[in-house]
């Protein structure tokens, strides 16, 4: 079910029924949605510029999001780039930007 319309698309961010374990991996579908992790997660090279996915660690322990192959995935704000961390209980929204570079930024990312 889609929510209301906002002016430039879904006024709701729906969240997938799926809660991703370690070793998992996003995948083009996944664009535009909320997805749950309990384990580490891969940011893979399947988005388009624009595109993006949240990220919420539903877990108490620190989860490793990975820098696939062929992405550069770069934490807002800063010029660092490689794997992130993801707090307990934390946000994180992850932006393609241009094909193959992503910036990743929220509460709880490192």
């Amino acid at each position: 079910m889609q929510g209301l319309q906002g002016t430039f698309g879904p006024a709701t961010i729906p969240v997938s029924t799926d809660t991703l374990g370690s070793g998992d991996t996003i995948i083009a579908t996944d664009n535009g949605k909320t997805v749950v992790i309990t384990g580490g997660l891969t940011i893979a090279n399947v988005f388009n510029p624009g595109e993006n996915v949240v990220v919420y660690n539903d877990s108490a322990a620190q989860q490793t999001l990975t820098q696939g192959a062929g992405v550069t995935l770069r934490l807002a704000g800063t010029s660092q780039t490689g794997n992130r961390f993801l707090q307990q209980r934390g946000l994180a929204t992850v932006l393609c930007v241009k094909t193959g570079e992503y910036a990743i930024s929220g509460a709880g990312v490192t």
